[in-house]
């Protein structure tokens, strides 16, 4: 049984192209390219898997699934010395958005780390973060690492991170989201959310506060008409430069970030309502 959170401001954030700049699924393939040249084999099935799955022959679900194959093998010990390793050293952040996010931690919000990406690293990295509750994608544990990963959870993108976000939430406000399947509007009092994808919409919208970071336009309309805040913590990347890097990145061939995990002081920031 979860303890469920206090009724204190909740403060959701979602990671890849919010708090960092990059897709951390690929950030990770480079890493394990880059330590692990052999592992390079593998991208011989990821490669024409992830252009059948572009054309719609091979399923978003199916490929979520083979991604990490480049993993296949490894023990569970090994794999999270690496993942331990990638989360100190090789994740960019931005700036700005760890700023908010301790803010929210030093004024005593409840901090949500909410992504669709794997238990793996992202539990180690929200120890790092600080994250009351993690919400990710995990995978049925295995002595080994297998080709296919199977989910013990749902996969957590979109409305999941919702239903996953539920069962810590008090019970009046979990009765109180029924309102919603009776199609009445209704939001997490005390409640802030950020992130850049429409997939997030309904993180978003059961927020009572809510701010974008780098939207895309269709996302950024639907801001302008909420009244949402609009965050560019950094200059804004074209989406072809985005798309090399990531393209870069997933075969393994970007330069490693290299630079210890720490969070900046946020002593004279100004409180984290007046950011949104």
């Amino acid at each position: 049984m979860r303890d469920p959170v206090r009724m204190r401001d909740i403060v959701l954030f979602d990671l890849d192209f919010t708090l960092v700049p990059e897709d951390t699924r690929l950030l990770f393939a480079n890493y394990i390219f880059r330590r692990l040249p052999g592992r390079r084999l593998f991208l011989l099935m990821v490669a024409p898997a992830a252009a059948l799955t572009a054309l719609g022959i091979v399923s978003r679900s199916f490929f979520n699934r083979l991604f990490f194959c480049f993993l296949k093998g490894l023990k569970a010990d090994e794999l999270e010395a690496l993942a331990d390793d990638f989360v100190q050293r090789h994740i960019p952040f931005y700036a700005d958005m760890l700023d908010i996010l301790q803010q929210a931690k030093s004024g005593g919000a409840t901090v949500v780390l909410a992504t669709a990406s794997p238990a793996l690293y992202i539990k180690p990295l929200a120890r790092y973060l600080g994250a009351d509750i993690t919400l990710c994608t995990d995978w049925v544990a295995a002595a080994e690492h297998p080709l296919l990963v199977r989910y013990e959870t749902e996969y957590n993108k979109g409305a999941a991170k919702m239903r996953a976000l539920l069962p810590h939430l008090p019970e009046g406000i979990q009765s109180q989201m029924k309102r919603i399947n009776e199609g009445r509007p209704y939001y997490i009092p005390r409640s802030s959310a950020f992130s850049d994808s429409p997939n997030d919409l309904p993180m978003l919208l059961l927020a009572e506060q809510a701010a974008v970071v780098h939207p895309s336009p269709g996302l950024k309309a639907i801001a302008l008409r909420k009244g949402w805040r609009i965050l560019q913590p950094a200059p804004v990347d074209s989406p072809a430069r985005r798309r090399i890097r990531g393209l870069l990145q997933g075969l393994g061939l970007f330069p490693l970030f290299d630079r210890r995990f720490s969070i900046a002081s946020t002593d004279s920031l100004p409180n984290l309502h007046s950011q949104l």
